[in-house]
């Protein structure tokens, strides 16, 4: 039986827009408007940025979030020093090794399909558990030193690991106060990964020890990581409002059971509110239901933001300069061992520290030149001379038929790569609605995740038919591609406005 629910809308006291949070027991009611909830709402938590003061939580969050990354580095700097010992263990070429990126990238795509439906169902808490358990059975695989089917088979499983957790904790950088501090902190933490890796490695061979017994130090520093994820993301979405924002459009067909209208008195056709009608929210989600539209509108929103995020010019353009810049960083640090000895003369005993200086290079450039350079410029008119900079670097390692000179110029290539990932995700993250944020940066790490893997893949191709003198090439026209795309970003915001501003038009029409 239908029924009809009136809901009165008072007016908050002025100290309600003071109130630190609307969400403890002595907060007063927070201004609930007539306007569509997509519109920007400072008192709702949807559009809030949280400090590490406020949630005392996410500092161990954060910890988590970097030792779980600085693994990511870890193993992806340690390839380009094996790729020698792999190709001999078992007698096969660059395209057969190449092999391994390829299974990566097929796993992060596979996690980029599912992610929406994952995550409304495990919740940011549930990802970063799976996620690392997945790549602890991908280390645990490898190991034990299987036949090379197996080995690709343990990277498809990683694949599908990484891309969880590289996806839900650039999420999580986003909705903190300093963003590009956060996102510097957390991408600095891969570099120190991916830096220290190589020298490991490649000691561990120089000593006598199979290269597969590497992977037992990346199979206790993920344990750890499992640990960590599972004790300290518990809660995370009820602490930023995250998951309730999600569900909050996919109840429409409960609401719809219940047949009950909702109307919407405005503020001057009530009376003044008292204490005793008007109780703090206890929860964000007692927040939420108190801005819950019909359950037509809701039915609408449930398709929607899943449609919107796959309609957003910004998150496709964003994906494809990650998908560059990543198979442009992994491509260079997976590579640059195997040109120095093809084409410098180098022994593998030693220049498998060259890798070493590049990511190491990659770490300074997060932790020291990104907040230089922050203070100067915004995240995104600083991608154009990094990119500059890279670009003539490539050449100069390319060209210079010297190791020393070679080795400087590749350090100080991952100087200039370290600071545009950090400010690369800030800008875009700052352009993303946050209704669609989760999903589409989800996407965008998926991208970045899956570039990283399908480039150096792509390189191995060429390398076996040309030479591995290609990874500058391919590294060169990827950072020119990445910045005709860089270009179009507030081109593609505006178009997302107007089509936004098309469809709001189009559904006050239809509810009229």
């Amino acid at each position: 039986m239908s029924s009809e629910v009136r809901i009165e809308l008072p007016s908050p006291p002025p100290a309600a827009l003071s109130s630190p949070s609307p969400f403890s027991s002595t907060a007063p009611t927070p201004a609930v408007s007539l306007r569509s909830p997509s519109t920007t709402d400072l008192h709702d938590p949807s559009n809030r940025k949280f400090s590490f003061k406020e949630i005392p939580r996410n500092r161990y969050r954060l910890f988590s979030a970097c030792w779980t990354i600085a693994a990511l580095g870890f193993n992806d700097g340690a390839v380009g020093a094996l790729l020698p010992y792999i190709e001999s263990q078992y007698n096969i070429n660059y395209a057969v090794v190449s092999t391994i990126w390829l299974a990566n990238s097929i796993g992060f795509i596979s996690t980029a399909l599912l992610s929406h439906i994952l995550y409304s169902r495990l919740g940011r808490a549930g990802m970063m558990t799976l996620g690392p358990a997945l790549l602890v059975a991908m280390y645990a695989l490898i190991c034990a030193g299987p036949p090379f089917g197996v080995v690709v088979l343990a990277f498809y499983v990683g694949g599908l690991g990484m891309a969880m957790v590289v996806a839900q904790v650039n999420v999580f950088a986003s909705y903190m106060v300093a963003t590009e501090t956060t996102f510097g902190m957390i991408h600095g933490s891969y570099g120190i990964g991916a830096t220290v890796s190589p020298i490991i490695a490649t000691a561990m061979i120089n000593h006598g020890i199979k290269w597969h017994y590497f992977y037992f130090i990346l199979l206790g520093f993920n344990l750890l990581g499992l640990v960590f994820s599972a004790l300290w993301f518990r809660g995370c979405d009820r602490d930023l409002g995250t998951l309730y924002m999600l569900k909050k459009y996919q109840t429409a067909k409960t609401a719809s059971a219940n047949s009950t209208t909702v109307t919407l008195v405005p503020e001057a056709q009530t009376p003044a509110p008292t204490p005793a009608h008007t109780p703090a929210p206890a929860t964000q989600e007692d927040y939420f239901s108190m801005v819950k539209d019909t359950p037509e509108k809701e039915e609408r929103k449930e398709r929607s933001v899943y449609s919107e995020a796959l309609h957003s010019k910004v998150s496709w353009l964003a994906a494809f300069v990650i998908l560059f810049y990543q198979g442009a960083e992994v491509s260079i640090g997976g590579w640059i061992v195997s040109f120095m000895i093809d084409y410098r003369g180098g022994a593998a005993s030693q220049v498998g520290y060259v890798s070493a200086g590049f990511w190491g290079g990659v770490t300074v450039g997060r932790f020291v030149l990104n907040p230089l350079v922050s203070r100067f410029t915004t995240p995104y008119r600083v991608i154009f001379p990094l990119c500059a900079g890279v670009i003539a670097l490539e050449l100069v390692t390319w060209l210079v038929p010297d190791v020393v000179g070679a080795s400087v110029a590749v350090a100080i290539v991952g100087l200039f790569v370290g600071p545009m990932a950090p400010s690369t995700l800030t800008a875009v993250s700052d352009l993303l609605p946050r209704r669609i944020q989760t999903f589409s940066l989800t996407v965008v790490s998926a991208f970045g995740s899956m570039g990283g893997a399908l480039w150096p893949f792509i390189t191995g191709m060429l390398a076996q038919k040309k030479g591995t003198f290609v990874v500058h090439p391919v590294a060169i026209a990827l950072f020119v591609g990445m910045l005709v795309l860089w270009c179009f970003l507030h081109t593609a915001e505006k178009l997302d406005k107007k089509r936004g501003e098309v469809e709001e038009r189009v559904e006050e029409k239809e509810v009229v």
